[in-house]
């Protein structure tokens, strides 16, 4: 067992990110998403493919194109990729390389854990694999494609897509939020990319800004939950992907933890929260169930 790979659902996300941000700017380079397929490839012969098998089981392999350092290869004679692995894992969820002997790690996902044999540690082979070790390192990646200097706002953007990437929650506002110029980047290939890794939500009909306080009034009525301190006739609506959030400003100069903040989704739920979690965190959260309660239409071919 290895606990050195992100987990497989953190990992094939932060994997689409990349390959979607790669389309989006007109790379030729970086890793890419098929169905069920991660590839990567660099021009030094190095690079590994991700294969998502049924069963929430996977497989990471490839290659690199300089010699292991030996406290990395292990037994003699090479290492034994395979040792203890699962019948399911055969030459054809296998990177390309293991045809021509040229593989130089092999992890398999199982029951919610990485397995890696004989294989080296994955720092040995990070040449062959994107750079999905930490959220932040895929931040710095992206925000690289984009500007030559970074900034406070396009940070907030990409890191903001990074977590509705792991959440499965991503819509085309989140993208365009990163890419706003439809003219200079491939907003459309981004998005493409992000639909067949399965990681975003449609788009549906929005409520308005009035229909949301509206029912947030009226819930705050129905439970007697109205204070001077609270006063509805203030209530404000900040648009979020999938709904609203609805709150009574803090008065300037005041400090309040705990105040109520209630978020509307564009099917009609309310959900009641409040000041002490991070409206940014919360909001994942939020567009995560709103997403289980509207899955896409499954389309029926043949």
């Amino acid at each position: 067992m290895t606990a050195e790979l992100p987990e497989l659902a953190v990992l094939w996300a932060r994997w689409a990110v990349l390959a979607a941000a790669a389309v989006a700017v007109g790379s030729g380079r970086g890793p890419r998403i098929l169905p069920s397929l991660g590839l990567f490839e660099t021009p030094l012969d190095d690079g590994s493919t991700l294969v998502l098998l049924p069963g929430g089981r996977a497989v990471l392999s490839g290659g690199t194109h300089t010699d292991l350092p030996l406290e990395a290869v292990g037994s003699r004679g090479g290492p034994k990729f395979f040792a203890g692995a699962p019948d399911w894992l055969s030459d054809p969820v296998l990177d390309t390389r293991a045809m021509s002997g040229r593989l130089s790690f092999c992890y398999w996902w199982d029951a919610g854990h990485w397995f890696r044999a004989e294989s080296p540690h994955p720092e040995y082979c990070a040449a062959a694999i994107p750079g999905v070790w930490e959220r932040a390192a895929v931040v710095d990646i992206v925000t690289g494609l984009i500007a030559k200097r970074s900034s406070r706002e396009l940070d907030d953007a990409v890191d903001h897509w990074v977590s509705a990437a792991e959440f499965g929650v991503v819509t085309s506002d989140v993208v365009e939020r990163v890419f706003p110029d439809r003219d200079r980047y491939d907003l459309d290939g981004a998005l493409s990319q992000l639909s067949l890794a399965g990681l975003t939500i449609p788009v549906s009909e929005e409520i308005s800004a009035d229909e949301a306080i509206d029912r947030v009034r009226e819930h705050i009525r129905e439970r007697g939950l109205e204070s001077s301190r609270y006063p509805l006739s203030q209530l404000r609506a900040d648009r979020i992907s999938v709904g609203w959030m609805v709150y009574v400003p803090v008065p300037r100069g005041r400090l309040a933890i705990g105040r109520s903040v209630f978020y509307v989704a564009d099917d009609g739920v309310l959900e009641h929260s409040s000041s002490s979690f991070a409206p940014s965190q919360y909001a994942l959260g939020f567009e995560q169930r709103y997403r289980h309660r509207n899955p896409p239409p499954v389309d029926n071919v043949g």
